[in-house]
């Protein structure tokens, strides 16, 4: 296996008919990073393979995902 290979993520299929990958990349932090450390481990985060990423407003994380 080569770093570039891309494992197949498990899902789960929604009422909706819609898969949504059982893997999550957690957003939040008691101490949040700022938006400038935050986007680059959000954008490792994307290369590395995730596609579901858990944010919500209280987390404040929202901005710098968009910007990723």
């Amino acid at each position: 296996n080569t770093l570039m290979e891309q494992k197949a993520i498990p899902a789960v299929m929604l009422n909706s008919g819609h898969t949504m990958p059982m893997f999550a990349f957690g957003t939040t932090a008691v101490l949040l990073p700022p938006n400038d450390e935050l986007i680059p481990i959000i954008i490792d985060a994307i290369q590395a393979g995730y596609r579901h990423f858990d944010t919500a407003a209280m987390y404040g994380s929202e901005e710098a995902l968009g910007l990723a």
